[in-house]
C-alpha cells in the first residue's frame, strides 16, 4: 500500500512540473507578440549566458544545461536573448 501511494505521489509531482514548463514556455512564446527586449538587456544576457559554465554549444545553436528545454530552435539562447518573457532559471537575468 505504502508503495502506490508513493508512486502516485511521484506521478503527481511530474505531472505538476511538465504543468510549471509548460507555463513558462507559453508566456515565453506569448511574450513575443508584445515585442522583443531592447539592444542593450539582450547584450547583458548575452553577456551574462556567454560566460557561465552552464552553457553548451552545439551544431545547432547554443543551450543552457540548466533549463532543461529540449535543444530545439526556441530554447537556443540566442532566441531566449530576445524575449520578453524568459527569465534564467539561475536568476542571472
Amino acid at each position: 500500500m505504502k508503495s502506490s501511494g508513493l508512486i502516485i505521489l511521484m506521478a503527481l509531482s511530474s505531472i505538476k512540473d511538465v504543468a510549471a514548463k509548460t507555463r513558462s514556455f507559453l508566456r515565453a512564446v506569448l511574450s513575443l507578440r508584445h515585442g522583443e527586449v531592447t539592444l542593450q538587456t539582450y547584450r547583458i544576457r548575452e553577456a551574462e549566458c556567454l560566460d557561465c559554465s552552464k552553457l553548451i554549444r552545439a551544431p545547432r545553436g547554443m543551450y543552457c544545461t540548466e533549463c532543461g528545454c529540449p535543444k530545439w530552435f526556441v530554447s537556443d539562447l540566442r532566441t531566449k536573448w530576445r524575449m520578453l518573457g524568459v527569465r534564467c532559471p539561475l536568476n542571472k537575468w
